[in-house]
């Protein structure tokens, strides 16, 4: 530490007079900054490194990276019935509505499975890469049992039928079965677990049970939708990168790049922990993968991975009902659709949605708190100059060349700690 501020004392050729004044103001800082951010006291690694660690201890933060938040893919298998029927394996199409932008910073991802051969299917497990408690699962089954709401998630036509204990009929215009909803008891059909690594949560696996799938021995498509809850920002970081731009301490307001990736099986980015745990996985066949994002109108898409096959505004009479929980949901929302179709005769493997978006933050603090040190930095540079030329036209040394110096340095490290932080954090997660 010594030799940090010594070295910056030298490069500088600040007079004898200063240096006591500097080196004691600095050593205290730097001591107790590093004290409070428990890092060990740099070392000399040349100059320029020596003002950044100075800098960084100037603003409170330990030089240090941050880490990215750590993502992977969900994850759906099944265990089959041990009498295969023949002709018939397991099949499933799912949904998923993300809902990013909802009041009061609430975030949902809403995952819906629609099971054409509920018969052949003894257990259906469901994995996510964040540790999730039951209380944070909603069954959605009493929400979908109104005809607007259920003919917006299908994008038909639909009205609700008969029902009994498990399930309820939907309809179509023909007056046909459409599909049966199940109405999900989380103490007998639901059970979940959390995989450790260490003592740290890898995953949650949701597991609908043979005690359900028992009881789905009629004909015909059955649909289970639940809803997970999330804080905007928990959301955030298991699916999402941003990205500000660099120069955001010179302008009023900057432009945030959100990055959007959202993977279903993707075996490859499955955790060591996930492999390890359950090593023998068996793939229902996949018809059909959609995938819904939902964002506010000001955010703009610029590039995704594939054209999306549908886009339009969220129609608030509609989903009022469907998002009731939340509150008032802002009207202007846009809603994008991506799905994958298998071909006759295959399934979807896997399935990736990747999305890049643009919005402009407001930025009249820090671009106010800028230019408050620019023109401080300025004032402390004109009176370091003129007491300066004081001193020389004068020939002795005085106190106030010492206090504008000191003013100088000071304002002008805090300058650059301000522009290091954000540039270190411009690709740092989460913070939306």
């Amino acid at each position: 530490m010594c030799d940090i501020v010594n070295s910056y004392i030298l490069h500088i050729k600040m007079p004898p007079c200063a240096q006591p004044i500097v080196y004691a103001h600095f050593r205290r800082r730097v001591t107790y900054c590093m004290a409070r951010a428990q890092v060990a006291p740099p070392r000399n690694k040349g100059l320029r490194q020596a003002i950044r660690n100075v800098a960084c201890c100037l603003r409170f933060t330990p030089s240090r990276k941050r880490s990215s938040a750590v993502r992977g893919s969900l994850a759906i298998w099944c265990d089959p019935i041990e009498t295969e029927i023949d002709g018939h394996a397991p099949k499933i199409e799912l949904h998923f509505n993300m809902w990013q932008d909802l009041p009061q910073d609430n975030a949902a991802l809403d995952v819906g499975f629609r099971i054409k051969e509920a018969r052949t299917i003894r257990q259906l497990h469901f994995y996510i890469p964040a540790e999730i408690s039951l209380d944070r699962v909603t069954d959605l089954s009493t929400v979908l049992k109104n005809k607007n709401t259920i003919s917006a998630i299908f994008n038909n036509v639909l009205k609700i039928g008969s029902e009994n204990s498990l399930t309820y009929q939907v309809k179509n215009s023909n007056d046909k079965v459409y599909l049966r909803v199940v109405y999900i008891d989380f103490e007998k059909h639901l059970s979940i677990f959390h995989l450790k690594d260490g003592d740290n949560t890898d995953g949650t696996v949701l597991t609908f049970n043979d005690s359900l799938f028992q009881n789905l021995d009629e004909v015909g498509d059955y649909y289970i939708r639940l809803r997970l809850k999330f804080g905007r920002k928990e959301l955030y970081k298991l699916f999402a990168s941003k990205f500000d731009a660099e120069e955001k301490l010179f302008i009023s307001v900057f432009s945030r790049t959100d990055i959007i990736e959202f993977r279903v099986n993707e075996k490859r980015n499955f955790s060591n922990t996930l492999r390890s745990n359950i090593p023998n996985m068996f793939f229902p066949d996949i018809s059909a993968i959609h995938f819904l994002l939902a964002r506010r109108v000001d955010v703009e898409l610029i590039k995704s991975h594939a054209d999306f096959r549908k886009m339009r505004k969220l129609e608030p009479n509609i989903w009022d009902h469907y998002l009731e929980q939340f509150g008032k949901v802002p009207s202007e929302m846009v809603i994008y659709h991506w799905r994958e179709i298998a071909q006759p005769g295959a399934s979807v493997d896997d399935f990736m949605a990747l999305a890049i978006f643009r919005k402009f933050i407001p930025n009249f603090g820090l671009y106010a708190l800028a230019l408050a040190l620019f023109g401080g930095l300025g004032s402390a540079v004109q009176g370091t100059l003129a007491a300066l030329l004081k001193q020389i036209t004068e020939g002795k040394q005085t106190t106030e060349l010492t206090i504008q110096l000191s003013a100088l340095v000071m304002l002008g490290l805090a300058l650059l700690g301000l522009y290091d932080r954000i540039r270190k954090n411009r690709s740092e997660n989460g913070d939306v």
